[in-house]
């Protein structure tokens, strides 16, 4: 009882943590900014040797999603995610989105990929999952599912269209968001 459909609900936490959520309610309050600079040559000459190895597009991009994917092995507490002041675990699944554009032009439509990712995923699985997930839209009709359901939304009357967010909000809450709507779903 209580866990959702993407995500089980943690209930083992330090009695700190479980009243955080109710003290920083929005996503400003519970910002975390910081600045730092990173060496890279290492990785440029990881990547060079990967696109020598006939990985053509591997870049920066998926060594960086892989090293947080191996972070994740090392601490899975921050693949943890609130919704409705709980607190709950994506357990093995990392999700990782991007917004892409179909062609390289500046007036391609934009098109959001979700690829799924385990703690254990090297940098060559990250490759091959983001390529093929691109690949799949760049072959994909120009409308997506994501542009048809801002679409259907955006036929609703503004005077609605506040209650319908909620209630998607609220199914996602529950875990009764359909499956084709988690793929695309922005709540």
């Amino acid at each position: 009882w209580g866990d959702r459909a993407d995500g089980r609900r943690i209930r083992s936490m330090n009695p700190i943590d479980q009243i955080v959520p109710f003290l920083m309610v929005h996503r400003n309050e519970s910002s975390n900014l910081f600045a730092n600079t990173v060496e890279v040559t290492q990785i440029e000459r990881y990547i060079r040797q990967k696109r020598r190895e006939g990985m053509t597009n591997f870049g920066i991009n998926h060594v960086l999603v892989a090293a947080y994917a191996r972070a994740v092995c090392k601490y899975p507490a921050i693949n943890r995610f609130m919704s409705g002041q709980q607190i709950y675990s994506r357990g093995d699944d990392l999700q990782y989105c991007m917004t892409i554009k179909q062609s390289m032009s500046a007036d391609s439509p934009d098109s959001v990929i979700k690829i799924h990712l385990k703690p254990t995923d090297t940098a060559n699985d990250v490759y091959t999952k983001l390529s093929s997930a691109v690949e799949e839209v760049r072959n994909a009709p120009e409308e997506s599912s994501l542009d048809s359901v801002v679409g259907a939304l955006n036929l609703i009357p503004r005077l609605f269209l506040k209650f319908v967010v909620w209630l998607l909000k609220l199914l996602d809450y529950f875990g009764l968001i359909p499956k084709f709507l988690l793929e695309v779903s922005p709540f």
